[in-house]
């Protein structure tokens, strides 16, 4: 039977090669289904740090603290798709012809701090630290 170290060093790699495909895709395009699923990811890899951290050996860029860092910029990027998604596609189509034309400087700015994030998300995934992952 395998340790919990063992299962533990699994799982990381397992976790580990998704983040190396997904940061991929979302460098070429932006995906908000794919960066909901590296942020998710990120978060195993986190859980994995917290709850196996007494049996494995783990280097310090693999404190969970750092691990937390490195989702922080995606998940400002995702809250961003949500509410734009909310508004944009949920909520806009219910609404008078004279509150949609209100609501859209607003989805309008979103869309600029969208596009802003992008930028961000992409410098911070060809950052050198994250591309030591």
């Amino acid at each position: 039977m395998d340790s919990w170290g063992q299962h533990g060093l699994e799982n990381l790699n397992s976790c580990f090669r998704r983040i190396k495909r997904l940061r991929s895709q979302l460098l070429q395009k932006k995906d908000s289904e794919t960066l909901h699923q590296l942020r998710v990811n990120l978060r195993r890899v986190r859980s994995w740090v917290d709850q196996g951290a007494a049996a494995l050996d783990l280097p310090r860029c693999l404190e969970a603290d750092r691990v937390a860092r490195q989702g922080r910029p995606l998940g400002r990027a995702r809250d961003l798709d949500v509410i734009y998604d909310q508004l944009n596609l949920a909520l806009l189509p219910q609404l008078p012809s004279q509150e949609q034309a209100q609501l859209k400087p607003l989805l309008a700015q979103l869309e600029g701090q969208r596009r802003q994030m992008k930028r961000l998300v992409n410098i911070h995934l060809s950052s050198s630290g994250h591309r030591h992952w």
